[in-house]
């Protein structure tokens, strides 16, 4: 497959990655206020980033990484669908080891950062489903 094909197809990975995550963002927000516009903007970001996943699989690994906990703490819970794609990319390049480092610090810091975005976890949970009165949301 030529390289211009290759090109093509990351940014149609990029773009539709991008749309997913921030429609989900959309819907995740609650009232708009300047941090979560921060937060769309971020989860625009990292999305795009994944156009360069083959040309740079560490870096763009670090942009969607940085941009999840970003995100994260801007109080957007969003899943980080375009990091995922980052590190299946990056293992895919062989470079594992930076995977598996840039991994542990996103483990680590996107729990600090839903701490840091004052959400509140009583707002995250499932509405009851009809029918069933010992749901403990």
């Amino acid at each position: 497959m030529g390289s211009a094909r290759v090109g093509v197809r990351d940014a149609i990975i990029a773009a539709g990655v991008t749309a997913i995550m921030v429609a989900a963002g959309l819907a995740a927000r609650g009232s708009p206020s300047g941090s979560e516009q921060l937060g769309l903007a971020l989860l625009a970001v990292g999305g795009l980033a994944l156009a360069a996943r083959r040309r740079a699989p560490v870096a763009v690994l670090v942009v969607t990484g940085l941009c999840a906990v970003g995100y994260e703490a801007a109080g957007l819970a969003v899943f980080a669908t375009a990091y995922l794609v980052a590190v299946y990319s990056a293992m895919r390049a062989g470079r594992r080891v930076a995977t598996a480092v840039t991994s542990l610090m996103v483990l680590v810091a996107l729990p600090a950062a839903a701490m840091v975005s004052g959400r509140d976890a009583s707002a995250r949970r499932s509405p009851r489903p009809a029918g069933c009165s010992n749901w403990p949301g």
